[in-house]
């Protein structure tokens, strides 16, 4: 504000300039017209002449100049002042016009954004309604219960399962895995709809119940699992880098072969959670991935971490001696 008054300032004393150089070389002029007329009319009129007569010379030539001057000046400063109030009175009309015309514009950028909120919304709560009905459907008329592993009616019941989690946010995917596992469809006891490798990356199943799910193999690197039921869950293989499982219930659930590498699994309740391969198992992976994860007031009462890696990870040796079992197992500082 200061700077833009610096500026008007000086353009004012630009646009002034011009105009008290004329005033001074028209008094100059008129003053050296007079002067040559008195002269030639009258010569030079030294001899005999008071003091009072110069000064009402003087004052018969100086005041008309300096009239005329000050009218010149007066006009010219009066103009300058009247365009300076309407070229700022411009700039503040043009600036009020670019406030509105901004605030304006971030409104409609506003409002569009929440109407595309709103309809990616109700777009998937339609996709979770319309897949919720499918499966309804397949269980009701195609006895999607009683199928056998290599019907089609499962192999619909899963591609429609993949592709409608793509697609939704983290409050319905918890919905559409909660479904599935109190519809008795993804439990180890009635396996139908079979989610093998699975991506929920990243996805927030925050406080999700999926307690017996089947989640094979399923990948949820940097998932938001905190809180989670998964007791008696078969996560064998399961990706869980950097996923976070605090406070999660994991009792007696199988973790064979899980990557937990980076896992946030501080005050998760782990009795009784399998960390060993299963040889009988056609998922055979020799080596539990532990590593680097923090495991601060981790439950493992009873936990078998044989075979498990568990460079620098935080299980302190308390945690340790409740576990069921850690032959094999290496220590945070590398060693056996």
């Amino acid at each position: 504000m200061e700077e833009q008054e610096k500026q008007q300032q000086a353009g004012y004393q630009k646009i002034t300039r011009p105009f008290r150089v004329i005033g001074i070389i028209s008094l100059c002029i008129v003053t050296a017209i007079l002067t040559f007329i008195e002269i030639r009319l009258y010569g030079t009129g030294f001899q005999g002449k008071t003091l009072w007569d110069w000064l009402q010379l003087l004052g018969v030539i100086a005041i008309p100049v300096v009239v005329a001057v000050v009218a010149i000046l007066f006009t010219g400063e009066q103009h300058n002042h009247d365009q300076l109030l309407a070229d700022q009175r411009a700039q503040s009309e043009q600036k009020a016009i670019d406030n509105r015309a901004r605030i304006e514009r971030e409104a409609a950028q506003e409002r569009a954004c929440i109407d595309r909120g709103i309809a990616d919304d109700n777009q998937r709560e339609a996709a979770l309604q319309a897949y919720i009905n499918a499966i309804s459907e397949l269980l009701l008329e195609k006895k999607l219960r009683k199928s056998q592993p290599n019907d089609e009616v499962q192999m619909i019941a899963r591609i429609r399962t993949l592709t409608v989690l793509h697609r939704l946010d983290g409050k319905r995917q918890i919905s559409v895995l909660q479904f599935l596992n109190e519809s008795d469809l993804i439990k180890k006891s009635s396996f139908i709809v079979d989610l093998k490798g699975v991506d929920l990356s990243q996805a927030d199943l925050h406080g999700a119940k999926l307690r017996g799910a089947v989640l094979i193999n399923a990948i949820f690197f940097g998932a938001d699992l905190r809180g989670a039921d998964l007791r008696e869950a078969d996560l064998r293989g399961a990706k869980l880098r950097e996923a976070v499982l605090s406070k999660s219930v994991l009792c007696e659930a199988n973790l064979c072969g899980a990557d937990l590498s980076g896992a946030n699994l501080r005050q998760a309740d782990l009795r009784e959670a399998i960390f060993t391969p299963d040889t009988d198992n056609a998922l055979d992976i020799r080596k539990d991935i532990l590593r680097g994860g923090p495991f601060g007031d981790a439950i493992l009462d009873g936990a078998d971490l044989s075979g498990a890696d568990r460079t620098d990870t935080k299980i302190t040796d308390e945690q340790l001696k409740s576990a069921k079992s850690y032959t094999d197992a290496t220590r945070s500082n590398g060693s056996k």
